[in-house]
């Protein structure tokens, strides 16, 4: 999303919308949430912690709006949301396949044992290439997917198996 905003400047500027995007690597602090949400008029909530005290200085400023972007909906506090006066609602269906492609390349990886390849920390440099793909299949393990991405729709055919 944040990658658009450069392609969307023209359309956010034909409709008098001033976007502004926080420095930050992965998530904000609920310190600096407290800071930064009160100062506009919406809340695009990645993952960030969206708890009942940043809606309450949401709310004492000038927010007025906040919506979630993706399906994941675990770091909101929804009740706190309402408490303020705040309907959160979430787009689903929203990046399902690739959080399921994500979940299926881990789950094959430490099924395989592919993280840890030869020489790293954790072991020492692989005699032959058996030793290096010495991990078990997905299906004789009983490894299967919970419901990654769009959840009851996703499906592991290649893997013999349906999500749990």
């Amino acid at each position: 999303m944040i990658r658009a905003i450069d392609i969307l400047k023209d359309e956010f500027a034909r409709r008098g919308a001033e976007v502004v995007c926080p420095e930050f690597r992965q998530t904000l602090s609920v310190s600096e949430l407290l800071q930064l949400v009160p100062q506009y008029d919406g809340w695009i909530i990645g993952d960030d912690p969206a708890t009942a005290q940043v809606f309450q200085a949401g709310r004492a400023g000038r927010l007025r709006a906040a919506v979630k972007w993706g399906a994941g909906t675990d770091n909101v506090d929804f009740a706190g949301a309402a408490e303020c006066g705040f309907s959160v609602t979430n787009t689903p269906g929203t990046f399902g396949e690739e959080v399921s492609d994500v979940a299926v390349a881990y789950l094959i990886g430490l099924a395989r044992d592919l993280f840890c390849g030869p020489g790293s920390a954790d072991r020492p440099l692989a005699q032959t290439a058996r030793d290096l793909f010495a991990g078990q299949d997905c299906r004789s393990r009983g490894i299967r997917p919970h419901r990654a991405g769009d959840g009851e729709k996703a499906q592991c055919p290649w893997f013999g198996c349906r999500c749990l």
